[in-house]
């Protein structure tokens, strides 16, 4: 036999749904609407975790205005917003994206003429700045990075000089992005192919 337990249709509650997909930049003055059945607002306390939701707050009736804080880890993570009303309480879990830092190219091999170029392009939530590796015979345009809507950034590789060696195809040298925000790192190698041609 299977024994219910009734519920007091009277009983005081507070219902909100949880947030998901918090961009990772973070969020400010977000709102979080909830709703309270037979409790009163002004007696409503809100309470975060701090470090995920870094303030929140009673905004008009029936509202929550919150702020994410910016996630500087690698992965997704979540914080929560906790409405207490006395005997009973609402804890709303907030997740937040974890931040994009990729690349589309590990790998460019340039044509063996100087000046001979290529792009590809990163995508950050964050600013990264780009670092060359010593003695690279290359250049790029673009060394920083200032975050923009679509966090896309096309970087053109152009070869400082031909390559004619024997060897054939050449390594130039690396490119190092680092992200600013989560100190996460890309490196992409740059190669040049060599115009020599073996004499018979």
């Amino acid at each position: 036999t299977v024994t219910y337990e009734e519920l007091d249709p009277d009983a005081p509650s507070i219902t909100a749904e949880n947030v998901s997909d918090v961009s990772a930049r973070g969020a400010e003055n977000a709102e979080l609407i909830y709703s309270i059945y037979n409790l009163e607002y002004a007696n409503l306390t809100i309470e975060c975790d701090g470090a995920v939701v870094t303030s929140a707050e009673k905004g008009d009736d029936g509202t929550i205005v919150y702020t994410v804080a910016a996630n500087s880890t690698t992965s997704a993570r979540t914080g929560t917003i906790t409405i207490n009303g006395g005997d009973v309480e609402k804890v709303v879990s907030v997740v937040q994206k974890a931040p994009i830092f990729t690349s589309t190219q590990e790998e460019i091999i340039l044509a063996a003429d100087a000046g001979a170029t290529k792009s590809f392009t990163i995508t950050s939530d964050f600013d990264w700045i780009a670092e060359l590796s010593e003695g690279a015979n290359f250049t790029i345009d673009h060394d920083t990075y200032e975050w923009s809507d679509n966090g896309k950034q096309v970087v053109k590789v152009t070869a400082n000089s031909e390559n004619t060696s024997e060897e054939g195809t050449l390594t130039l040298g690396t490119i190092t992005f680092t992200n600013v925000e989560t100190e996460e790192t890309i490196t992409v190698t740059v190669k040049q192919e060599s115009s020599y041609v073996a004499v018979g």
